[in-house]
Order: C-alpha cells, then structure tokens, then sequence
C-alpha cells in the first residue's frame, strides 16, 4: 500500500510538475476520419491529444464551403442535447481544427498533460447518478463525466452514447493512458466521498 501510495504521489508530481509552454498547449498526435454519406456533416473524425486523451465522434460540418467542428454531445430522450467536450484556448482550437481538416497530426507534439477539476456539482435525487463533474486538461480542453454507483461502490462514467442497432454503449472521451486515468479517477471520487460525507453530516444535524 505504501508503495501504490508512494506511486500515485509521483505521478500526481509528475503531472503538475510540467513546463508552463506544455501545460497549457495540445497538440494532435493521432487523427482518423472516416467519410459519412449525406447530411451536412461530411466526415467523422478521432482524435488523440499528447497521447494521452481520445476525443471520438467529432463531425467535420461542411456547409456553403466553409468547415466547421461539432464536438461530441449527449442528448436525453426530450431532445435536449448537453456538450461532452469544449476548446477553451484558440491555441487547442487551432491545433485540433487543422489536425483534423488535414488528416494530418500536429507537427508539434507533448506527451505533458496536466488536470484539474472544474466543476463538481452533487445530484441529490434518488439514482445511480450522484454528480456531475468536469476536467481540464492543460486549461485547455474540458471534458463532462458523472459519478455513478453500483453493486461495487462508486465509479466514474465517461462521454458515451447508445447506439440504437445493438444497444451497446460507444464510449465517445476516454483517456487512453491508464497511469492519467487512475489518478484523475481517484481524485474524482476521493472529492465524491469527501461531499458525500459532509452532506450526511448536514442532514444528521437536520435532524
């Protein structure tokens, strides 16, 4: 135990302990795209950021010769539609617009990734959701993820969508390298048990 807690310390150093040129800069440093038939929305595109986050489903919109980005959302059975991914700087915008319209990966690249998280907001009804939460990555791309809770005790639930044919869930963000995940997941939900708690305290003291 001492050695995974003495593993996490180093790498949550490792994260924060980055230039200020890499924290706060993205580069692409994998692109795919694959055509679409119909619609204004001409080419599906993925995308991986300083090998560390993968941004899929993004649509490459094409209407009256001008280009333009849509960024994965998630949308309830009313029709209401809620952002999965947001560019903060014009620096992220620029690198991952000419990425993606390219084909090509920045020609730059960093692997330094730093986080920190934004929003955290409880939900308070009874379910399997308990919070809402967001993540920046080198304060330049934000990310949407929900605490949730099963049989083995809270977990943390990244952007996916249901595909209509098999049911299945498509995972549209993720974090493709585990070392990241593992920190920023416990960080979410050691933030998670700490409200958790304090919001039991103040309904005791209700009481």
């Amino acid at each position: 135990m001492r050695k995974y807690t003495g593993f996490l310390l180093g790498m949550a150093l490792m994260l924060s302990a980055v230039s200020a040129f890499a924290a706060g800069e993205v580069y692409v440093t994998s692109v795919k795209k694959v055509p679409t038939s119909g619609g204004a929305v001409k080419e599906i595109a993925k995308i991986v950021l300083n090998d560390c986050l993968e941004v899929r489903d993004i649509g490459v919109v094409e209407k009256a010769g001008a280009k333009s980005l849509k960024y994965p959302v998630y949308s309830t059975k009313k029709g209401k539609s809620y952002p999965q991914f947001e560019v903060l700087t014009k620096q992220a915008k620029d690198e991952i617009e000419k990425a993606i319209y390219s084909g090509k990966p920045s020609q730059k690249t960093s692997k330094a990734i730093t986080f920190k998280i934004s929003k955290f907001s409880m939900f308070t009804r009874p379910s399997s959701l308990k919070a809402f939460a967001s993540i920046d990555f080198n304060n330049s791309v934000r990310v949407e993820c929900k605490v949730m809770t099963g049989r083995k005790g809270p977990w943390i639930s990244w952007p996916a969508n249901k595909d209509e044919e098999s049911g299945r869930y498509i995972k549209q963000i993720s974090i493709v390298n585990k070392k990241v995940k593992d920190i920023i997941e416990k960080a979410l939900l050691d933030k998670y048990g700490k409200m958790a708690k304090e919001t039991s305290t103040e309904d005791e003291d209700a009481e």
